[in-house]
C-alpha cells in the first residue's frame, strides 16, 4: 500500500495525534514544564510507533 495522507484512512488519527502531542510538548518546553513535555513526547512517540507498525504490516 502507499503512503497515507490526510483523509485517506485509519492512520490519520494517529498522525494527527502525534503532531498535536508534539505541539503540546513544545508549548510545555516554552512554559518550562519539563515533566509535561516529556509526557507529551512519550505520547507522540507511541502514536508514531503505531503508524510505523501499521505501515510495516501493510507492506507484507
Amino acid at each position: 500500500m502507499g503512503t497515507r495522507y490526510a483523509g485517506s484512512g485509519c492512520g490519520d488519527q494517529e498522525a494527527v495525534a502525534a503532531i498535536a502531542e508534539t505541539r503540546n510538548a513544545l508549548k510545555a518546553i516554552a512554559e518550562d514544564k519539563r515533566d509535561d513535555a516529556v509526557a507529551a513526547l512519550e505520547r507522540a512517540t507511541g502514536k508514531v510507533s503505531i503508524l510505523l507498525a501499521r505501515t510495516q504490516s501493510e507492506r507484507r
